[in-house]
């Protein structure tokens, strides 16, 4: 009984600890399902909250903030990776208002935190936000350091997406630093990287970035390209920060091309969608830029209200770089508006915040501006030193480096110091050729390296169909091949053209260089050859004058008829050089009316027949008896053909011929003088259309007139847009040809 009564109590005993262990577990579970709520809660709370920080970053920031008070102390696994990302977004969000000095500060200590938890992601990601911090601070130098130490983070833990990134933060610092080529590699890392992962977001941000960056290359068509793709896909994502960049991107491009109303409909769009978000920054800069339009547009007005409203924006979010441009924003509506002493005054301050900044770009922007205040203000000596001191930097765009020689030479020239200026010139010449080179190798290398993408896609497209389709295989490999011949024979073509087009730009500039040293020799040519073709005909005048006034003369007649000689001959040399100078000055005048081309020159041929009988020449006109009318300037017309028709009269032997005729063509007209006998040698050919070129070695003014008839004729047919040109003639002498395009008659 007793042994049945123990049993029995063993039995209760081990029944209570059953029911009280049930209840343990039963606990335990529940707290445990309670907590992974909770987490799952958090998590869920933290992409919401992400979300809200390109649209409110206010109301991101007080979610945060929130949310991570109400996680326990006491933070499990799940809990930290919701505790690091809300901690990121609080950051994130600072950064968004303008708060950088609060930003940097709680990324810094985030970077403590995470290296006790040894977590490299995280580690990776924390450098990579202090180095955003540091770059929106202008703090390049630090930024660039932080960046470098999340990429060895990253490589180390294989975070390929994380490098995409990371690359396109890090292509800003170069790009700051005028360092085109390095940020353009990042870019195109960052850009494989992200098609690999079909990030969307990315691919619009790397797009964006590399519009901005082609825009700072001067290649303003492609960077349209890459702002409008970004555009598309950013609002395809529904990225309003995004959408906002590129509008202010695609302003700034419209801006550079002189589209000034387009450029102020994309700016003011950019500005509507900034002060929704509320980043102090980028609504300086939409302001910023908004004020150099109006500039542009000559509202000063408007462009000094914008400028002094970025100004105070930046000066609000106290980076150095940002404030800096926008006082030179400010300082170019000053100089505008004529207030020289204060905008030379905000262009000083803003040079000192520039380099204290490292905002190179910025820097050699104010430095030009300071030297084009003082030229425009006529202080060539204080502007000199200024030129000095800004191409005296080693890192100077080859664009800044040649506006600076530029302004150089004006300065030398207005001091009269004129071989210096010379010598200034002369270095413009070569920065401008070395800009002109480097953009043609930027062109060549863009395109190689789309052709080398095209033909990376292809082969990922063919091994893609390959594993579906083995049967298409063969096809495939086929139009690869052909896409690389067609790439190639492109490439080809590309070098041909930019060769052809630098070979013609060289002789450009050595034909430059060449007149500013022959005009002086010119010059006193063109006087000594003036002078003698003047006093030629003054002395014979002279003397028959004498010989009538003394009576020395015994035909006075032919006296007479001598001095009405000279005297035409003179009235001719002076019409021509009168002809030749309007020429020069750009002031000759076409009076184009609808003539019958058959009937000027059917009269043409009628004035000169006397005058060809005379010399004992033969004149004839082939005439088809068609009426054609067409649009020139008849009396130019007449001039051409009259002095053409005067040579070949002056030149023919006796008993000699000479033919007029015409031929016309669908396009144009061409008007045919042949002569017989004697001929030209064939070096002449090329050189009796050059001022006071003639063919006899005597150089007899008697004989070859002003030597300014057919230059004056070739300047006639050039204003026509037509052209003349001199060959043999089957008849044994000269054949000259003068081409009128035809112009639509208008009704």
């Amino acid at each position: 009984m007793q042994k049945h009564n123990f049993a029995l109590s063993i039995s209760k005993v081990s029944n209570s600890l059953q029911l009280i262990f049930c209840i343990i577990f039963y606990s335990f579970m529940l707290c445990s399902f309670s907590a992974l709520s909770n987490t799952k809660q958090s998590i869920y709370k933290v992409d919401e909250i992400e979300a809200l920080l390109t649209s409110n970053p206010n109301q991101a920031l007080s979610l945060s903030q929130s949310v991570l008070k109400s996680l326990p102390s006491k933070l499990t696994k799940e809990t930290k990776e919701s505790h690091f990302q809300l901690s990121l977004i609080e950051i994130k969000a600072y950064l968004k208002l303008g708060k950088l000095a609060t930003a940097f500060n709680l990324a810094d200590s985030l970077v403590e935190s995470v290296r006790v938890q040894k977590n490299l992601s995280w580690l990776g990601k924390s450098y990579q936000i202090l180095g955003f911090i540091s770059q929106a601070q202008n703090k390049i130098k630090m930024s660039t350091n932080y960046f470098q130490q999340a990429k060895l983070v990253f490589e180390k833990n294989n975070e390929q997406q994380a490098l995409s990134s990371l690359y396109l933060q890090l292509s800003r610092n170069y790009r700051y630093q005028a360092q085109y080529s390095q940020a353009l590699s990042l870019l195109q890392e960052a850009q494989t990287i992200a098609k690999s992962f079909n990030n969307i977001s990315e691919q619009a941000d790397i797009h964006n970035a590399l519009g901005v960056l082609y825009d700072y290359m001067g290649s303003y068509e492609l960077a349209l390209i890459q702002h409008e793709q970004s555009l598309v896909l950013q609002r395809q994502i529904l990225n309003e920060q995004g959408i906002a960049s590129s509008l202010y991107n695609i302003g700034e491009i419209y801006r550079k091309i002189d589209n000034l109303p387009l450029a102020l409909k994309y700016f003011k769009q950019a500005l509507k969608v900034d002060e929704q978000l509320g980043d102090p920054r980028h609504i300086a800069n939409s302001n910023g830029k908004l004020s150099q339009v109006y500039l542009q547009m000559n509202d000063l007005l408007r462009a000094r209200e914008y400028a002094q409203i970025g100004l105070n924006i930046a000066k609000s979010s106290k980076a150095e770089g940002e404030i800096s441009w926008n006082q030179s924003n400010l300082a170019k509506v000053l100089i505008a508006q004529g207030d020289f002493e204060e905008a030379e005054k905000l262009l000083k301050d803003a040079l000192l915040l520039a380099i204290a900044s490292k905002a190179k770009r910025t820097e050699n922007m104010l430095r030009i501006t300071l030297v084009e205040l003082a030229v425009q203000r006529e202080n060539y000596e204080h502007a000199i030193p200024l030129i000095k001191a800004a191409l005296s930097a080693s890192d100077m765009d080859l664009r800044y480096r040649a506006q600076l020689y530029e302004l150089q030479s004006q300065a030398f020239e207005a001091l009269k110091q004129y071989q210096n200026a010379l010598s200034s010139y002369q270095a413009f010449n070569v920065q401008d050729k070395a800009i002109r080179d480097k953009l043609n190798n930027q062109h060549v290398e863009r395109l190689m390296q789309n052709i080398e993408f095209i033909r990376k896609d292809q082969e990922v497209e063919s091994l893609k169909k390959d594993q579906a389709l083995k049967q298409a295989s063969l096809k495939q490999l086929k139009l690869e091949i052909m896409l690389i011949l067609l790439g190639f024979t492109l490439l080809l073509v590309v070098i041909g053209a930019v060769f052809w087009r630098q070979r013609q730009k060289s002789q450009l500039n050595n034909l430059k260089a060449q007149l500013m040293t022959q005009a002086i020799e010119r010059k006193n040519q063109l006087l000594a050859n003036v002078s003698h073709d003047l006093r030629t005909p003054l002395t014979i005048l002279k003397l028959n004058i004498e010989s009538l006034q003394y009576n020395l003369e015994s035909d006075t007649d032919q006296a007479y008829a001598n001095v009405h000689s000279k005297i035409a001959q003179l009235n001719t040399l002076i019409h021509d050089i009168y002809q030749a100078t309007q020429f020069d000055n750009n002031i000759l005048a076409l009076e184009y009316q609808k003539v019958d081309i058959y009937q000027l020159l059917a009269g043409m041929c009628d004035d000169f027949e006397t005058l060809a009988e005379k010399s004992n020449l033969q004149l004839t006109f082939q005439n088809s008896g068609d009426a054609s009318v067409v649009s020139i300037d008849p009396e130019r017309c007449k001039q051409v053909i009259g002095n053409l028709l005067r040579n070949s009269i002056s030149y023919t032997n006796e008993e000699g011929m000479i033919k007029l005729s015409i031929k016309i063509f669908p396009e144009s007209f061409s008007i045919f003088i042949d002569d017989s006998a004697p001929g030209l040698d064939d070096e002449d050919f090329d050189k009796i259309f050059e001022r006071l070129y003639r063919c006899e070695k005597s150089r007899n003014r008697d004989t070859g007139g002003s030597g300014l008839g057919l230059a004056i004729c070739k300047q006639i047919m050039l204003a026509h847009g037509g052209d003349i040109n001199a060959k043999k003639s089957d008849l044994g002498g000269v054949k000259m040809c003068i081409t009128f395009p035809i112009i639509p008659l208008k009704t």
